[in-house]
């Protein structure tokens, strides 16, 4: 399967795809690197010795995402793009919101024109907000108590999924 992997040369971008690549899948790295660096993605292919495509695309921007992606195909998305600070979000909720809500409206769009249905969508213990109970599980509210624009824009983006 190919995978196009959203924030594929962040912290969890870059392992993933580490992991993908070691059960025979092939990976499509889109990062805008303003959190991340291609480094990462140099150093999976030193562990893995194949080549991985890297398209440098910020999601917010959905038509020149799409151009950036002109050319390249894939099964499945696997969506860690995004801002993902607490504090900051506080700092700067316009941003949050633009940033993690926009990119996840354009890529569903994308998928959307490509006929690509299999999402998977990295979320936050931040949509629980004061848990209720630990430890959380899936039956467990979302959005309720919410106390950070981060938190409110991730179980936002939990409710367009759906």
């Amino acid at each position: 399967m190919r995978v196009l992997l959203t924030g594929g040369a962040g912290s969890i971008g870059s392992h993933t795809a580490l992991v993908l690549i070691q059960h025979g899948h092939e990976v499509l790295v889109l990062d805008d690197f303003s959190n991340s660096s291609p480094e990462s993605v140099h150093r999976i292919e030193e562990l893995t010795g194949q080549s991985i495509p890297v398209v440098e695309a910020d999601l917010v921007d959905g038509d020149a995402t799409r151009d950036a992606l002109a050319g390249h195909t894939f099964d499945a998305v696997i969506h860690f793009a995004g801002l993902k600070a607490v504090g900051e979000s506080v700092e700067q909720p316009t941003r949050y919101y633009r940033t993690n809500l926009v990119s996840t409206l354009n890529l569903l769009e994308l998928m959307q024109e490509r006929g690509v249905t299999k999402l998977v969508f990295s979320s936050s213990a931040t949509v629980y907000g004061d848990p209720q109970y630990v430890p959380q599980d899936e039956q467990h509210p979302v959005g309720v108590g919410l106390t950070n624009p981060y938190g409110w824009s991730k179980a936002m983006n939990e409710q367009i999924i759906r």
